[in-house]
């Protein structure tokens, strides 16, 4: 998947890895940009692999960021390889992996084994506890 980059996509970037940056003390989720390198890290370093859909004009979306900053949240992403697919700007390379992780709203979080297997799902705005639940999943 390649993805643009312009200054809205670099700020959003940026601002994301702000929200999974505070609060982490012992590791930190490593970012990915594909699922294919995400899932080759996490089976050599026992991790699994969070695939988060997001986009810059998604109120949804900026709600949840704001959940990535609590710490307990925090603690729970240390331990995920994180592959972010902005859908800001709809271009044929999102909507193909949209399809392919049959997602069809913002935001939606994937959460799969070191081998690809999905286990958890989660789309549109959830409370704290569900985040939680979600995060908690092997």
């Amino acid at each position: 998947m390649h993805i643009k980059f312009n200054q809205k996509t670099a700020l959003l970037w940026l601002l994301f890895w702000m929200f999974f940056s505070i609060g982490c003390q012992s590791s930190s989720p490593q970012q990915f940009e594909t699922v294919e390198t995400a899932l080759e890290h996490a089976q050599k370093h026992n991790r699994r692999v969070m695939v988060y859909f997001t986009a810059q004009w998604c109120e949804t979306c900026h709600h949840l960021e704001a959940k990535f900053k609590r710490p307990e949240i925090q603690k729970l992403l240390s331990k995920d390889n994180i592959v972010f697919i902005d859908g800001t700007e709809m271009t044929e390379a999102i909507e193909k992996k949209m399809a392919h992780y049959k997602v069809d709203t913002f935001p939606a979080l994937i959460l799969m084994t070191s081998k690809g297997q999905e286990t958890a799902r989660l789309e549109d705005d959830v409370s704290i506890e569900e985040l939680t639940s979600f995060l908690k999943r092997e």
